[in-house]
């Protein structure tokens, strides 16, 4: 619910007392509610004041908003104001509807968006590294490895701890194909919405617009290219990589065929992982608070963790068809 200290902050902001303040579904970190006020309508993006990370992911997206606004970017939501200390941020309200499906049309765009960041003349020295931005090729094997590290408590579930073990095995395999000075460190050349992919964008009526930039900030186009083609929200056909590589920003890609294979796979790993994050504590908590719940039913948290594993299971089995199809794009 939103306290008298936002309300209070809200009123200043919008210059009236005369609005009203309505929920939203659909965050699994943080919350939303649309304000209303004279016909015009604003989101407001509450996050977590017990999470560690929330006071970074709050100042990281707001700057990073305001740094594309400021260029001319118009296909995000315009920052209005944040407030540090309530832990929340204002933005303009999108009317659109969820992109249920990465349609050839809608993945241009989102090229074309990416594009258009990355064309900022504007100094970028402000801005963060993007979340999780490996500094080196073997770097995404690391990634595995610290989001494994998170499962060790667990010994009760037995398919778990067997999906695990076979992300781990096929992780260490792929560590063998990475190229001779796979530690050397990489340049982060391109700037990062990071989590990019249609599950954070909205279709309107004029175009797809894309928001949520808690892990924005400069980053390797390795990682970007590769987590826009693996996050199964709204899944990419692998098709698109075509466009992809004929962009200025990927275009180095089709000729390090090997390399580019097995960092797209060890980053589906990643994504395996991330899809069972409903088995670590902490995330839990997150859930709780965006659902705004003061707990999960054992019941309830039993049925989401099996649902979450299924799709993991599921995700795992379909690796090596998407590196097979992949790799017949590289030729």
């Amino acid at each position: 619910m939103i306290n008298d200290a936002v309300r209070h902050w809200l009123e200043d902001v919008l210059g009236t007392e005369n609005f009203t303040i309505a929920s939203l579904n659909g965050g699994a970190n943080n919350r939303g509610y649309e304000i209303v006020s004279k016909g015009t309508s604003w989101f407001l993006k509450s996050f977590s004041p017990n999470h560690t990370q929330s006071s970074h992911k709050l100042a990281n997206e707001f700057g990073f908003s305001q740094y594309l606004w400021q260029n001319g970017v118009t296909s995000v939501p315009e920052p209005i104001a944040c407030n540090a200390q309530a832990y929340v941020s204002l933005f303009s309200f999108i009317q659109g509807d969820p992109v249920t499906e990465a349609k050839p049309g809608s993945v241009k765009e989102a090229l074309q968006f990416l594009e258009h960041i990355n064309a900022i003349s504007q100094s970028r020295a402000h801005l963060n590294i993007a979340s999780e931005s490996p500094d080196s090729l073997y770097g995404f094997y690391s990634i595995i490895e610290k989001r494994l590290a998170r499962f060790q408590p667990q010994q009760d579930n037995r398919a778990l701890k067997t999906l695990l073990q076979q992300i781990q095995t096929r992780a260490n395999k792929l560590l063998c194909h990475l190229p001779a000075g796979a530690k050397t460190t990489q340049t982060r050349e391109v700037l990062s919405p990071s989590d990019f992919g249609f599950h954070n964008a909205l279709q309107t009526s004029q175009g797809v617009v894309f928001f949520d930039f808690e892990y924005a900030g400069i980053d390797t186009s390795w990682k970007l290219l590769c987590d826009f083609f693996s996050q199964p929200a709204v899944p990419v056909d692998l098709t698109s990589l075509d466009i992809f590589f004929a962009s200025r920003l990927f275009e180095h890609v089709p000729s390090q065929k090997d390399t580019f294979l097995t960092i797209l796979e060890l980053t589906q790993l990643k994504w395996c992982l991330i899809m069972l994050n409903e088995f670590i504590g902490d995330v839990q908590s997150r859930r709780q608070f965006s659902w705004n719940k003061n707990c999960l039913k054992p019941s309830e948290l039993e049925e989401i963790k099996v649902m979450q594993l299924i799709k993991s299971q599921k995700y795992f089995a379909s690796i090596a068809s998407n590196i097979e199809s992949a790799a017949s794009l590289c030729d």
